[in-house]
């Protein structure tokens, strides 16, 4: 009798250590399991090196890859088989932590973007395809199942479209986008955009000529995509329009001297979004000891695409050869076809949406040139006195790349603003104004941002 009791209380008393430790562990794992693709567990509570723990999951079990006394991480799980799956924790021979995933084939983890770019093309519209896609990823992560449909679509909105704007990095590329965009709607206004192309006119007096300044600027503008598609393309746009150069090729010059160049250039929006996934990689990784910003200083020689890109824009210029239907669009364009003969006033001071200069004020360059010097001096300034180390690698791998966006560009405002108002061009309300309305005209290039 007395060892039956005996046997009873140590039974007991496990029991209910299992039940204490089970609540107080949690799990972090994928939101959905993908059929044979490796993936990662990691449980939190209290545990102790001295027992065994397990996980089991389809009668299969799987030993700890690291465990200390406050984590346990399981890694390279594989799951052979679609549908739900009972994932149990053991600390033998006990369960102490259960929970439920669903297995999925790892063809639907393409599904949203099949349907984003299907959609695309069938609607024209970029905002509404995305956001489909957005919704059809957030059912796929409840199984497409058909009761999930609804609030799947309330998920999308609520949690994942939220995510995706208060995550830091991605609200820092927001409030540079708008804030450049201001600057860009205020160095609009008050003529300076409009004087530099007055001078680009006088020296690019040739179809060939204003391509290659299209070209360089796009080189020059080299710290952010969007920043080089918005200043180039509205600089450039009227001179190509007096230069007879089709919208067509103007749209090839500046798409090909955006996104190639901020990826291959040491210090800009595009390496801080390539550094950070090859951080998120390194942990999974054994035998590199370099930073995450040297592994990409490596990659460099590799990008063929942007140098080829880059070069490809400068062959098409130098050598006068067009194909493709870019051929007649530019004798269009030379044949006056495409463009309206308006002159560059008439042109600049009509209202062609949010961005436009201010009627019967004089066009001067440099109240656009100097705050984008300012932008780009103040971008290395930041970037240079964010970094620590004794070499010029060694800082730039330690600098706060975003947090220098940040600054250069509200420095630019206000250089832009201050440059309006102290010349008397524009009034403060004005300023603002036009601020507002560069502002404005970012919001579609926010939301697509946001979306994808």
């Amino acid at each position: 009798m007395f060892k039956i009791k005996t046997n009873l209380s140590i039974f007991l008393l496990l029991f209910s250590i299992g039940l204490l430790e089970g609540e107080t562990v949690s799990a972090t794992s994928p939101k959905i399991l993908l059929r044979n693709v490796p993936f990662e567990i990691s449980f939190h509570g209290v545990f102790s090196d001295q027992n065994k723990y397990t996980l089991l999951i389809d009668e299969k079990r799987f030993l700890p890859y690291s465990i200390n006394n406050n984590k346990i991480v399981f890694k390279n799980i594989k799951v052979a088989k679609p549908g739900n799956k009972n994932l149990a924790l053991y600390k033998e021979p006990l369960s102490v932590f259960e929970f439920q995933k669903t297995v999925v084939p790892g063809w639907i983890s393409i599904v949203p973007t099949f349907i984003a770019i299907a959609l695309a093309f069938i609607s024209k519209s970029v905002i509404p395809s995305l956001f489909a896609a957005v919704w059809i990823g957030a059912w796929s992560l409840n199984g497409f199942k058909l009761e999930r449909i609804i609030s799947s679509l309330l998920d999308s909105f609520h949690f994942y479209i939220l995510n995706a704007m208060i995550e830091k990095d991605h609200a820092i590329i927001t409030l540079f986008t708008l804030m450049l965009g201001g600057m860009v709607g205020i160095v609009y206004r008050n003529g300076g955009m409009h004087g530099i192309i007055q001078y680009l006119i006088k020296k690019a007096d040739t179809p060939k000529k204003g391509q290659l300044a299209v070209w360089l600027m796009g080189l020059l503008i080299f710290f952010d995509d969007y920043s080089n598609t918005l200043i180039v393309g509205n600089t450039s746009r009227l001179l190509c329009d007096k230069l007879k150069i089709s919208r067509q090729k103007l749209a090839y010059l500046v798409d090909s001297t955006s996104a190639p160049v901020a990826t291959i250039a040491i210090m800009t929006t595009w390496v801080g979004f390539q550094i950070g996934i090859i951080s998120d990689s390194l942990p999974g990784l054994e035998g590199i000891n370099k930073s995450a910003y040297m592994l990409y200083l490596h990659s460099i020689p590799y990008s063929f695409y942007p140098f080829l890109a880059i070069a490809m824009v400068g062959i098409v210029i130098i050598s006068g050869k067009d194909f493709g239907p870019m051929v007649n669009a530019e004798r269009s364009a030379r044949l006056a076809k495409e463009h309206n003969n308006t002159n560059l006033e008439e042109s600049s001071t009509s209202d062609s949406g949010d961005l436009f200069m201010k009627k019967n004020i004089p066009t001067n360059a440099r109240n656009a040139i100097i705050p984008i010097l300012v932008l780009i001096v103040s971008m290395f300034y930041f970037v240079i006195t964010s970094g620590n180390g004794k070499t010029i690698i060694e800082i730039l791998s330690t600098s706060d790349i975003f947090g220098a966006l940040m600054h250069s560009t509200l420095l630019s405002v206000v250089v832009a603003a201050i440059l309006s108002i102290s010349q008397k061009v524009l009034s403060i309300n004005e300023t603002l104004d036009a601020w507002f309305s560069g502002v404005k005209f970012m919001l579609s290039g926010i939301i697509v941002l946001v979306l994808a």
